[in-house]
Formats: C-alpha cells, structure tokens, sequence
C-alpha cells in the first residue's frame, strides 16, 4: 500500500495539512523530522521511500552535505529526490525579505555566506558528493528575477543504479553473459546492428553467436542451454508476414535453449503491423514460458544514430535485473537492499527516448457505460460545450446532464454559439414549432447574438439568431444577458399568443409582476392586432403601469370581481400565474374562472411553452429569423424589466441550481443563467447513438453472422442504419430472423463470403455497391479460434488462426484504402492484452489489427479496434467449455452483457474519428473491453501484479490503521480479530457496518473487516463496480449501483471468504442495502466471533451438516490399484457422449432382452482397500415386488389420454420405438427408469429454482411428451406434445441423511406412465440452508446422457434469469427429419458401409461364453440381473497407457478397446468377435443444446490376427472406431432391420460385449450461487450384453469397472474377468511390441489364488 509522510521540524503545521489531505487520510503519516539528523534515530526505516519531496527546505540546515546525505539515507537506490529551491541569488528582494530571519544565514559556515541558496551547477556537484547522480532534470529559465526558483530532480544512486544508468560505460562488470546469440544478418540494416551490438557487448559475454534467423536443428546442437537471445529477425522479414512451419519451430528451439530474450522490432504501433503481432505474440507466450524473461524493445527509426548502443544499453539492463532479482542469500533473503527499478518487458524508443506502456482506464468511457445501469456523476468545467439541459420528463425534474453522441456533424443551419442565458422551456415560435431562445457569443464573430435552438446546451448551432449588441454594449450596458433574454421570450410569446387571436377580440389576462416583459409587450403589440386587452393582479402592488388594468385584486368581492369581469366583457382569458411547476394555483385564478362569461374561452398559457422543443419538419427559417428580428428589435428594456430584475422576482435560475428544481416552482419565462468559470454537476448519459446511422448508407459486418452480429445489427437498425450486410464463410442465419426487419425501412442481407480471399471480398463488395446504398461503416469480426501452447502448435494452426484476422483485415483496408467511412473496426480481443495461456496465434492476429487502424488514421480515415472480452450470453464464449470459462474467471475479466457490447461498440465507433493529432501522435484507436481494476490483494491468476504494463490496473487496499497501546506502533488486523475484541453486539455491527465511505470511519471498517491480504468490502465493490472515489449511500438500495447477478455472486464470496457467512445472492441483488447486508452477515456471525459478549438465548439452531453418503463412502486414493464393487448395475456413457460437468450418459438397449442406463463417475467406494462386492438380487426383487406401472387408463375411469390436447402427433423415432417395444414385453415396468441425485451446497432459492423447471420443461417437447398406442397397430405408437409439462419440482423438507437415502429409494420404485407424460420427477430435499439434494427420476425414453447435460445447463440460466435463447431443434422434429431422410435414401452411403462390414452372406459372429461361464450354453435370459467389480488403477499404469496410446497417434479409448479384443481372444477359439460402443450421434450443431434420445450403438468387427502386436492391435482399433464413427448417422435399429440380424432370447443381437469410455468427467459443477456434486449412487437400466466394461478416465485417475450377467457368469468370474482385463492392461502397456498370445492369460495373482485353492487344505510340500 502506498503511504505518504508529511514531515516538519515541528507539528505547528500538521493540522492544516491534515486538513489539506484529509481526502486521502487513509494513505498519510504526519511525522517529525530533522533532516540534520539521522533518520534511523529518528525511527525511519533507511532506504524504504521511493520519492523524497523538498519544497523550499534543504537550503535552510548548516550543513547542506549533510542535509543531503540524510536524504539519501531515505531513500532507495533509484528512487527520486525532488526538490524547489531558489537557485537565483541575483534578485534584492530575497535577502531583503528572508535576511531578517537567523535561519537564512546557518549555511555561512558552509561556504553560503551571502544566502543559503545555491545555483544549479553548485546543487549538481552537492548531489553526486552525497549519493545521488546530480541533477538529472530541471525546469527550464525563463525569467530569472521574476522566477527565481527552480525544480529539479536527482536519481538515488549506488553501483547498481550506477550502472543500469550507463551499463556501456561501466570500468567494472558486474555481469557475466555466458551464452549471447544474435538473430537475425539478412539485411544490411540487421547486419550493421548486429556487428555493432558484437563490439558494445564482446566484453561482457562469455560467447558471442550471430546467426542469419532462428536456429536450425543442426545449430541448436551447438547452443548452450539458459543462453540470452537478441531477436533482430523482423527487422529482416516479420515473423508473422510468413510464419512458416521452419520459422516457427526455430523459433520453438529459442525458447527451449533461453534464458534470456530481447526481440527487437521497428514503428510497431503504426507503420509495422507485422512487428506488432510480434509484441502481442510474447504477451501470451510469456505466460507460458515462465523460466524465459521474454522483452520487446521497439524503435521508431533503426537507422538512427547510436541505435545499437541504446539497443545493447536495454539489454544489459533486462539482464542485470533479472540477475539480481534471482539473486538471493542462503537464508532466502535479498543481499542487498531494494532497488526502485523495474523489469519492462515492453519498451518503445522514440526518437532517443524511452516510452514505457501503460494501460490506463479511460473514466470517460466507463463512466458513459455505467452510467446504463446507475445514476453517474461528475464535476466538468462549466464552459465544456457538452453541457445540455434535459428537460422535465416522466415526473422526473431538469436535469443537467453531460452529452456524447456519435454524430460528426450536424445538419442544422447557424453557426455556433456560447450561451450565457437560455429559456428553460421551450418557446411556441410558430404554430408548430417550439424552440429554445438562448442569449450568448457567436464564436466565430464574437459578438453577442439571440438565436432560437433546438438544443438547451453551452454550445449550440441555432436555428436562426439575430445580433444583440445594440443592446449589451451601448445603449443598456447595465443590462444583462438575463434580462435580455427574459424581454425577448416576453415579445416572442406576446406575437404568439395575439397571433391566434381575430380582430376585436377582448383579452383577460390574469398576471403577476412576473410577468412584467410578457405583459407589456402584449400591451404594445395588441394595438396592431385590434385586440383589447385587461389585466387582474393577485395584490395592488403587483400591479404595473398598465392603462387598462382592472382595479381588483384577491381581497375584492365577488360584486367587485364580477362587476370588473362583466365590464371588460373578455371573449378570452389567459391565466399567467399558473406556474409551469412547484406551487398551486392561486384563489383568485379560480375565482375569476368561475366568474367568466360561457362564451369566453380560456386559452391554456402552458399551450405556449412545453418542455422539449419540436421543430418542424417544413420550418420556414426566413419567416423564424424574421420573427426573431422583430422581437429583438422591438424590446423595450426600460419598460419591460428594470436592470437585474429577472434575478430579483425568481425567474432567473442559476445553471447550477437545475438539478434541484424538482420543488421548486418554475414560470414561463424563466431562464437558466449559463456562468463562464468554476465546475459543475452533471449527469453522465450513455453514448447516443441515435442519428448516427443513415437510412441511406450501407454498413457491412464481415465475420458477424454469428449472435454478436445479429445483435450489433438489431440496435444498428434501431438506430437509423438503412441496410445491413453480414457475411461469414458459412453463413446459417434463421430467414425469420432476416424477415423480422421487413416493416422497420431497413434491409438486412446475407452472404457468403471468405473473408481470407481477396477475390472473394472483392467480388462481394461490389456486389453490395452495385445493389446497396454506398457503404459507410466496415467491421471485421471474422475470427479462427484454435487454442494450444506455442511449444505444440503446428504451423498450419498459426496459419488458420491469423489468416481472418490479418489477410481479412488487410483485404478490407485495401478495398476501402481512400474511401472516408463513418467507422472501419477490425474486432479484436481482450487476449492480445492480457496474453491468455494457449492463444498466442489469437493474440499475434490481434495485435496486428491494432497496429493496422492506428496506420489508416495516420492516413486521415475513420478506425478503430474493439477489444472485446467475455460477452454473457452471446458469442463464442457463451459455448465455450467450462475449461475456457474456468480461464477467464481465474484471470478476473469481467464479463459484458448484451446492451454493454452494443454501448462499447458505440464506443469504438466513436474512438474511431480521426483526431488533428493523428498525424504527428500514435493514435488512440484501441477500446478494450473486460479488463477491470483489481485489489492489489486480490487472489487471482493473470499479470495484473508482476507486470507493470498492468500497473495501473491495480488499486491500493486502504488497510485501516489502529493506533495500539504499544509505543504508538500502527497495526492493522483482521476482521475475526476485530470481531473477537467486540464486547456486544452494538460493537460488533459497528465492526462490520461502520460508516463505509466517511473518510473517517473508513478506517475502521477497512480494520475490521479487512484481513491481511484481502480488501474489505467497500473497496471490493469500488472494484466490481468501477465507482472510483464515487460517495455511496450505506441505505441506499445495492441494485441502484448496478449491482447484478454476477457482481452478486462476487459479494457473497467476499462475505464467505472474510468472515465465513453466506449471503444469499438474491438478497444481495433483491434490494438490499450495504447496512442490511451487515446487519444479516453479523445475524450468521459463528459463534467464535462472539465470545466477547453474552449474546441473547437462541433456540433455534442453524445446522449444516457435512455429512458422508450411508450408501456409499469416499474411495481412498491408492497407491497401486485397487479393486471395489458397487450394489447395483450401471452403465454409462460413450466416446461420443461425454459430459463435462454430469456424469449421467446412456447406453440404449439394443434388442428385446436390453435395457438403457446411465451412471454416475464410480469414483467412490468404501474406506477399506479390499475387494467389497454385494449381491444386487434382492435388491432388484424386492423392486419388483412393488407396485406394478397402472395401466394408461384404469377399469371404470374416463380415458383421461382421450380428452387431453396435444400439440403435435408424430411417429416415434427408431430408438423410442425400440423402448416402446421392450417397455410393453417386459414384466418390470421400472427397467428403463434412471435414477440419481445431486447434493446442492449453497443458498439455493426454491422457488426460483420450481420456476426453472417450469420454463426448462416448456422448452423442450421430450419434457411434455406422452407415448400413445396406435390404435390400428399395437405394436407401433406416437409421440404425442403436451401444450405444458406435467413436471413440477416437489419440494420437502428433511432432517437427516438417513431421510435423504428413503425418499431417493421411494423415488426409484416408483412407476412412471409412458401414456401420462409425467416421465420426469424431480425432487428437492432440504437438510439445511445451505445443504439440499435435487433426486431425478426419468424415463430413458425422453433423453440420454448428453441430455442431462443440456438440462443442468438450461435450469442453471433459467435459475439465474439469464435469457436461454433462440428455441432449439425439438427431438420429435428430429426424429420425423430422421425418418424422412433414411425413406428418402439419404443413408445409402452407410447403409452400404455396414453392408460391406457384415455381408448378407455372413451371420453377425456371436460371442462364446467364457471359460469362467456357469455353463458351456446359452439359456433364455428371464431376468438381466449383473454382478459388478471396478477397479482403480494406479499412477504408474496410468501413464503407461497414455503414453503408449499417444506414440500410436491414439487416444486411451483405442488402447482399452484393443485390450478388450485381446483378452476376448484370448478366452475363445472364434476367429471374430464384435463389441458395441456408444455414439452421441448429435450430427448436426442444431441439435447440440436439444433434449431427446439421440444415443445410437455402434457395432465393431474384429477378426483373429495371429502375431498382431499390441501396437498393430491399437491402430487397427482405432481405425475400425473411426470408420464406424464415420457412418454412425444410420439408427441402430434399422441397421438390424435392414441386415436382417436375428434375434435371440439367449443373447443381445450384433454384440454381447460392450464397453462404455467416459473422459473428463466432472462430478462437481457451479449451479447459480450454489455448487452441484453428483451422488455415487446411480440407479439406471439393464442391459442383456454378456459382459460390459466401462472405463471412466479423468486428468489424473482411472477407473475400470466390469459387469456381467448374472445367469452367465457368477461373483467370483465377475472378479476374475475384471483382474484380468487389469492384468491384460499391464502386461501390454509394458511391453507394447508384444503379442497377445504370448501373455499369460492370467496375472500372479490370480495364479497363485488358484494355486492355493487346487492344493486343498491338507497338501503340503
């Protein structure tokens, strides 16, 4: 944390300096100190400041070597010495002034004997004799008897500064490079710089290697390890102009060999896209390489003079730093003391300067986009030309906002005016036009002039304006602009009103003195118009000098008033005294009102005035100006208002006092006076876009078909753009979508376009001119993502991946090379910023896109680059895995909702003008979205803290600082301490409630609720929320700050993380403010905080329970492997249906006798490390022993399916219909029913939680499907949709695991109605607050394992109120597309493959039994009853297996499956065998986010190869999976059909073995503010295969699990048969050159069991 020290001799000072600095309290120190004395026993810590500021001081001591070497003292070598002092002894005056005084003459001893002060030239020699390098900058001399005084700085020095400031000039060493290679001798340029660089660093190199570019194989022999590099190649050619396969694995042997790395590249930033792909390259493979100091040195011009020197000079410095940085004592200690100099790893030399970058926030823009979701404020100058008056709308009073828009220029007539007063309600100047006067400076004449504007703003374009000087210069000088203004809205308003009035009208006018300008001008003007006019005044003394003003006032009587209302006889009445706002109308308004004859009509004074102006589309601006010449000239001053009466009767408002007019009351002619100086409140407004686009312009978004695109189209169209063009490569955009805009005047088109091929862009854009209105807008969003670390991507993946970005790019800025659009953005990523791990081609391709629209405004042409981050609920990282997810939440980036990316692309647009600057600075053309600030304690992954590139990204924890009782020592302690010390409960609300942002009590919360190394809670949100130094109110409502979801959750992480207690997410985001959050945290304090006081008896006890599975208990983790069991039968899922976050897949049954499963991740088993396996007979029978499925309709009740509407009626899909069949056979009516269950942790909100499922289940038409029986064809049905889902979340309330255990087995066991519909149950079970368990129940027929997935995914967004998007592809449209495309011949093709794999002729081989088998023959299977063993295997076989599969070019999957054919080999004497596998078989994208049973089952065919080597074995089992893979398209089913595959009832058709590869599996995943971790105990189906063999492999784990029928194979087979496959598995994997008939079929152990068992009891030896 940053702390500054006020220090003076003496305290006299110190409390109006903490006045002066009491905004930054937190950060100050106040502290005596003599500077003739040393700071150690003064108790300062020598060499612990970075910067000593002296103002005026250091000359007053008698020794000033001392006074300096004192200083020197505190600070740290590099650190800085400021200081002001007179260094012009030449005026009298100062030792005329300061001679009286003693203390200008204690230098006389020291050689100052006419004044203490010195000369420039003598501080210099001063300084460098007392440790610092002399004067190293001072300001410059101007006039040195007006200005005497000088600033000057002076650097720290010790030998390392001493060098680092001059590392070439350096007598002495202190660096010794072992290995230096210099890259890069292809051009003369490159190969002067590099002879050169050999002279300046011969002498500090142990060998010096230049080479023509990067290494090549045979070069890299002869490098040594841990060698410094100088990268000169891209002065050459760049790197990323042709990044060959040879460049980029030379470049792969750098990195290996380095140690060291400076890559030189030349005007990067704008005339050298390609070098500056270079520099965000290494932004992400720095993050990669964390050994390699990887560093970037730009320059502007190489050809400069001494540029290899500055060049060497950098190097040195790099080299030196990272040497003494790594540096360190035995005891872990630095050796010496803190250097203030800091490692850059991007540097830029211009002309002879160093430039270090910086990412800075821009305020302007983020306070612009947070200013969408909360009320923004700021101080502006009161002369800034964007100040504008919104007027009163919505109940809501004027307010003073800042503007920003988009337009360039504007269409209105009028040059443009600094207003000094203006109306505050817009004038009726003519009968349909309403305007703002405004009084002000032409600021291109400067002379005074009235004008008529459609804006209320400091700057304005009028209408029409008309001179004013007659009256402000000469004849009225006393006048104001004010009482101007006033006179002149008064002659407007008087032609205005008498204007709608005939000849020999007789006008009422009831008025106040007020209305003092208005009255008399309709007084004079009403003679021209034949019009009588009277007056009523509320009271005598209001009245003016009016001849024909009625003697009443509201004293008079009803006689009198009436008397005096039949004696004018008034044919209209005009009623003055009714405010436009803020009090109420006056008794006598009402009075005369009664009284007026019937057949006088009231004209309503608010008709003349409104709030917002309209101008009229057909104004007539001669007639305007006309007009307003009139008025001006027709003002009678005197008459009219008196000088500075406007202020003195309350019509003149002070532009300051706007914002505060909600109650106060407003007149007619009030008028806002505009000040010329000071600051001012304003509003902050979002971006305007509206106007921007043009009906008659095209914008052309390249790239963006996608969700990003589509919506970026939508707001442009709502913003007045006439024709959108979108392309992409492979455009597929719903046509409804396109038809959504017929209507709105806009045309949006689509088309296909490869943005990498310059005849293709070429072709397209002509294309849109031929056809479109000219183009004005170009954004390119064209994108490749393919992520891998730099050290194993392939060349042609860099190729993919910068090709759109670059080639697009470059295509794009040449077609459009002079044309001067409205905005040319290349869309660019966050990533090429912050450098993510895996994305260095990503972040090359968007550093050049930088580079290249900072060289198109060099140009004078419109661009910019958008940076953007993560995008919530659109885009490519909205589909993204969770890994990709899990990436960016670790780095902190903050995510952008939809309206956030459209304002941040407003933003770009707006970025994107071309600036005067342009040409002679580096353009600002960058906005990047996502990156936040961060607490400098913050625990999160990224550079934010180790690169000063980020530096100012991280804010200051202001840590509180309590004075303890010992020695005045400051302390700083944590909230469980704090909380610890509290002695009631008002101290403790005060510990954690405080008052939060008072400068003052700050402190204390900061102390109490801040533990070492986290921010507390204010400042945690002034980071989530951006809000700066932004004053909040501890009652106000969280929301109003813009708090959502997102931040929601970050708060109720802080609350958990820093005091341990849970606060819900709603209540954070439902309304609750900063004091009833501490007030709930304090409610939930653990009772530790509170034993400092007796808190009141509670009989309520909050309970969380952490509590184990009764089922099952956690698997240890082995060190070897180890075999387990679990009670029930499972399965899971396929290579082509693997989860990342639900371990639930399916395995469809593939004929009479199989059932589908599903299963969780068998990861977890008993404590104990033996063999633990149960019998799952009784189980099952008792299951069967239950209730039986009720029939679709009961004996004496309605047919309830009959009288139930359905929505669609479809044939069932191949595989339903399969589930149908087995369904209506089987006795069971449970055996296709799945169940398992999900423990809950977190504040889950039920109710939100039941509305999910409700919007889930209506979502998707498998959830409200019912299967109803063909009444022709009983062996055939329908699917028939429900219009709304009988599912519904049950919700209960249970008090203990055991509770949890019976519902989960009541839920199994019941029966689920195929012809109801209700085949999803879904069940919430609460054991506490935080502790709930969601148990599923569902029928196979309505989805698989994928499924389950979509399901959680789809609930998650719905919980959260987050938008599920467009509907996706239903599954009984599938299944009908499914049907039509196999009738109509579309799987010919694998028809045909599968033909060729099992011929007509050739009878489908079936599996023999084993010799383990109960029997030698097969027997009709009644029942499909399984024993079950898994095995865990160890680390070492683990390996093995990835690395001899990896070697293979395979994966795992292909090494299990090869070992599987093997041992079945091995136990029988067919010459073939096939084994089943598992597709996810989602063919197409539509049908990734839809719900439905898309499983299908693939057959593979093995044939006996004698000496087939294990290798061989893996790559022939890769290649069958492949091509069945290939051809999976085809249902399973037909394929039986169209094979004519028998059927049996003693084995499954096609195979009997199966095995089941599950990779990746998740078992815990974020749901909302909560976390879901799957059970152990699964239920699922059955199946009739004779063995199954499910493999569930992770990161770092492995799991086989082996099942078995039981009427085939008993307990102990079961386990043999698993130990072997383990056995086999072990044996080939270490030696994979092997063949299976040469291994052992079974392994020692088995052997030696069987040794034991076939020697009896009594054998011995």
């Amino acid at each position: 944390m940053s702390t500054y020290t006020y220090t003076d001799i003496s305290v006299g000072f110190f409390n109006q300096a903490a006045e002066l600095f009491k905004a930054y309290s937190d950060k100050m120190n106040f502290k005596l100190f003599d500077v003739e004395k040393t700071p150690a026993t003064q108790g300062y810590n020598e060499h612990s400041y970075d910067m000593v500021i002296a103002s005026n001081v250091l000359h007053a001591t008698e020794s000033l070597h001392t006074t300096l070497v004192n200083t020197r003292k505190l600070l740290k070598p590099g650190g800085y010495l400021l200081l002001l002092e007179i260094t012009n002894n030449e005026p009298v005056r100062t030792g005329l002034i300061w001679g009286t005084l003693a203390g200008w003459w204690l230098g006389v001893g020291d050689g100052r004997k006419w004044a203490p002060t010195i000369s420039p030239v003598m501080w210099n020699s001063a300084l460098r004799k007392a440790g610092f390098a002399g004067v190293d900058t001072v300001t410059p001399q101007i006039d040195d008897v007006a200005w005497p005084f000088s600033i000057m700085a002076s650097q720290a020095v010790d030998d390392r500064v001493q060098f680092l400031r001059r590392p070439l000039s350096s007598t002495s060493v202190p660096v010794h490079v072992d290995s230096l290679i210099i890259m890069g001798n292809g051009s003369l340029e490159s190969a002067r710089i590099a002879e050169e660089l050999t002279d300046h660093l011969g002498r500090f190199c142990g060998e010096l290697i230049i080479l023509n570019g990067f290494p090549t194989d045979a070069e890299a022999l002869d490098l040594s390890p841990m060698s410094s590099f100088i990268n000169l190649t891209d002065l050459d050619v760049p790197l990323f102009k042709d990044p060959t396969a040879d460049k980029l694995e030379g470049l792969k042997r750098v990195f290996g060999l380095a140690q060291n790395v400076l890559w030189i590249t030349q005007d990067a930033r704008t005339e050298q896209p390609y070098q500056m792909a270079s520099i965000s390259f290494s932004r992400s493979v720095r993050r990669e390489l964390g050994h390699v100091s990887l560093n970037h040195l730009d320059i502007t011009n190489v050809e400069q003079h001494n540029i290899s020197k500055l060049i060497a000079e950098h190097f040195l410095q790099l080299y030196v730093l990272n040497e003494w940085e790594t540096s360190q004592d035995r005891d872990g200690k630095q050796s010496q003391v803190p250097l203030l100099w800091s490692i850059e790893p991007e540097a830029y030399l211009d002309k002879g300067k160093l430039m270090l970058p910086r990412l800075i926030k821009n305020d302007a823009q983020n306070a612009r986009l947070n200013s969408i979701r909360r009320f923004v404020s700021k101080k502006v100058p009161v002369l800034s030309k964007n100040i504008s008056v919104v007027p009163p709308h919505d109940g809501m009073p004027p307010t003073l906002i800042e503007t920003a828009t988009l337009k360039m220029s504007t269409t209105r007539s009028g040059t443009p005016m600094r207003v000094e007063s203006t109306s505050l309600m817009a004038l009726r100047v003519l009968p349909d036009t309403y305007l703002f006067l405004a009084a002000g400076t032409d600021l291109v004449t400067g002379f005074y002039i009235i004008g008529l504007s459609a804006e209320n703003s400091r700057e304005i374009s009028p209408v029409v304006s008309s001179s004013a000087g007659a009256y402000t210069k000469t004849r009225h000088a006393t006048l104001s602009m004010d009482d101007l203004l006033v006179a002149v809205a008064g002659e407007l308003l008087a032609d205005s009103i008498l204007r709608d009035l005939s000849a020999g009208s007789i006008l009422l006018i009831h008025c106040s003195g007020r209305d003092r300008a208005l009255t008399s001008s309709i007084s004079r003007r009403a003679i021209s118009h034949a019009v009588r006019v009277f007056f009523i005044y509320d009271t005598e003394r209001q009245k003016l000098k009016h001849q024909n003003s009625l003697h009443t006032s509201s004293s008079s009587s009803k006689y009198a008033l009436r008397k005096a209302i039949y004696l004018a006889a008034p044919t209209h009445f005009l009623d003055l005294t009714r405010p436009q706002s803020g009090i109420q109308i006056s008794d006598l308004s009402l009075r005369v009102a009664r009284l007026l004859p019937s057949t006088c009509k009231i004209i309503d004074a608010h008709s003349f005035v409104q709030h917002q102006s309209s101008p009229s589309s057909s104004l007539n601006q001669n007639l305007l100006a006309s007009q307003l010449k009139d008025a001006v000239s027709h003002v009678d001053v005197t008459e009219a208002l008196p000088p500075n009466e406007g202020q003195n009767l309350g019509l003149v408002i002070e532009l300051g006092e706007v914002n505060n007019l909600k109650d106060a009351p407003t007149y007619t002619a009030s008028t806002i006076h505009w000040p010329s100086e000071g600051l001012i409140d304003v509003k902050v407004q979002p971006l305007d876009a509206e106007g921007f686009f043009s009906k008659d312009k095209t914008y052309l978004l390249v790239g963006l078909t996608g969700a990003i695109g589509r919506s970026l189209t939508e707001w442009m169209v709502s913003n007045g753009a006439g024709c959108v063009c979108l392309t992409s490569r492979r455009p597929n955009i719903d046509a409804r979508w396109v038809k959504s805009f017929e209507g709105t005047g806009a045309v949006v088109k689509v088309y296909s376009m490869d943005v990498t091929n310059r005849r293709n862009v070429e072709a397209i854009v002509n294309n849109i001119k031929l056809n479109c209105p000219p183009i004005a807008g170009v954004a390119n969003g064209a994108m490749v993502l393919d992520d891998s670390l730099f050290s194993r991507m392939p060349a042609n993946k860099m190729q993919d991946v910068l090709r759109p970005k670059i080639e697009g790019s470059n295509h794009l800025d040449e077609l459009f090379f002079h044309e001067k659009l409205d905005f040319f953005i290349p869309f660019s990523s966050a990533s090429c910023i912050v450098g993510n791990v895996g994305q260095s081609n990503y972040a090359a391709a968007n550093g050049y896109i930088s580079s290249l629209v900072r060289q198109r405004r060099r140009r004078g042409l419109a661009a910019s680059s958008f940076d953007i981050g993560v995008v919530a609920g659109i885009g490519y990282i909205e589909t993204a895995g969770q890994t990709v997810w899990d990436q960016l939440a670790m780095l902190g980036l903050r995510p952008l909702s939809e309206t956030d990316l459209r304002q941040a692309f407003a933003e770009t647009i707006l970025l994107g003008h071309r600036a005067a600057q342009d040409a002679s600075d580096i353009p600002n053309a960058i906005l990047t979205t996502g990156i936040r600030q961060f607490s400098e304690d913050e625990d999160i992954k990224g550079p934010w803290f180790t690169n000063p590139f980020f530096s100012h990204c991280v804010i200051e924890t202001k840590t509180a600082e309590l004075v303890a009782e010992d020695q005045g020592k400051k302390t700083t302690l944590s909230a469980s301490r704090q909380l610890l010390k509290a002695k009631n409960k008002d101290e403790a609300l005060q510990v954690l409630q405080g008052m939060l942002f008072t400068s003052c009590l700050i402190l204390l919360l900061r102390a109490v609720l801040s533990p070492p190394g986290v921010d507390c809670l204010a400042a945690k949100l002034r980071v989530m929320l951006q809000l700066g130094d932004q004053d909040i109110d501890c009652d106000a409502p969280l929301i109003d700050l813009g708090i959502d979801s997102l931040v929601s959750v970050e708060v109720r992480s802080w609350f958990l993380k820093q005091i341990n207690v849970d606060i819900p997410v709603l209540k954070i985001a439902g309304g609750a403010s900063l004091s009833e959050l501490c007030q709930k945290a304090y409610e939930k304090l653990p009772t530790k905080f509170l034993i400092g006081y007796t808190a009141p008896q509670d009989s309520t006890k909050r309970v969380v329970n952490d509590f184990k599975s009764p089922i099952l208990s956690k698997l240890p983790r082995p060190s070897d492997t180890q075999f387990n069991a679990i009670s029930e039968g499972t399965d899971t899922s396929s290579p082509g249906e693997t989860s990342p976050a639900l371990s639930a897949p399916s395995t469809p049954p593939t004929a009479l006798s199989e059932f589908p499963s599903i299963s969780g991740s068998p990861l977890k088993s008993p404590a104990d490390n033996e063999i633990t396996v149960s019998d799952s007979t009784s189980h099952f029978t008792r299951l069967r022993n239950g209730s039986e499925s009720p029939p679709a309709t009961e004996p004496g009740k309605p047919d309830v399916v009959a009288r139930r509407r359905f929505l669609k009626s479809i044939p069932m899909s191949f595989a339903q219909s399969r589930f149908w069949f087995l369904h209506q056979l089987l006795p069971d009516k449970r055996t296709h029913n799945v169940s398992y269950y999900y423990h809950i942790t977190g504040d889950l909100d039920s109710g939100d939680f039941e509305r999910a499922v409700r919007v889930v289940t209506s979502r998707h038409e498998s959830l409200r499907t019912c299967f109803i029986q063909d009444d022709t064809d009983a062996a055939s049905a329908y699917q028939k949709v429900l219009p709304s889902s009988p599912t519904r979340l049950m919700c209960k309330h249970v008090r203990s695991m055991e509770d949890v255990a019976l519902e989960y087995e009541t839920l199994k066991e019941s029966d689920l109605d195929l012809a109801s519909g209700e085949l999803l149950q879904l069940v919430l079970l609460t054991l506490s607050p935080l502790s709930h368990y969601l148990l599923v129940h569902h029928h196979h027929i309505i989805m698989d394992g994928l499924s389950l997935q979509v399901l959680l995914n789809d609930l998650e967004k719905a919980y959260k109120g987050e938008s599920l998007g467009p509907p996706p592809r239903q599954y009984p449209d599938f299944s009908k597309a499914q049907g039509s495309a196999f009738r109509g011949g579309e799987m010919e093709k694998e028809l045909r493959y599968w033909r060729m794999i099992f011929p007509p002729s050739e009878t489908p081989p079936v599996l023999p039994l084993l010799p383990m088998a109960r029997s030698s023959s097969r027997i009709v299977m009644t029942s499909f009853d399984t024993h079950q063993v898994y095995l865990r295997l160890g680390s070492s076989l683990i390996s093995r297996i990835r690395t001899v599969s990896k070697a293979q070019r395979s994966t795992p999957f292909h090494l299990y499956l090869a070992t599987f054919k093997a041992m079945l080999f091995a136990f029988t004497k067919t010459d073939e065998l096939t084994i089943g596998i598992a597709d996810g078989a989602r063919n197409d994208s539509n049908v990734m986010n839809s719900i439905g049973l898309f499983l299908n089952l693939l057959t593979l065919r093995f044939r006996r190869k004698s000496n087939q080597s294990f290798l061989e074995a893996i790559s022939e089992a890769r290649q069958v999976a492949f091509s069945a893979l290939e051809h999976s398209r085809l249902p399973f089913d037909v394929l039986l059909t169209e094979l004519g595959v028998d059927r049996s009832s003693t084995h499954s058709p096609f195979f009997q073995a199966f095995l089941d590869y599950r990779q990746g599996l998740k078992e815990r995943q974020p749901f909302g503010n909560c976390e879901m971790e799957m059970q152990e105990e699964v239920h699922t189906g059955k199946t009739a295969y004779d063995i199954t063999l499910d493999v569930t492999d992770t990161d770092d784990d492995a799991v086989v699990m082996v099942r078995a029928q039981k009427s085939l194979y008993d307990l102990t087979a079961t386990k043999l048969l698993c130990e072997t496959y383990v056995h086999f598995l072990d044996t080939l994997t270490k030696d994979p050159s092997s063949t299976a008939e040469s291994i052992p079929r079974f392994g020692e152990k088995a052997l030696e069991a069987a040794t034991k068992i076939g020697r009896g009891k009594y054998l011995t030896l």
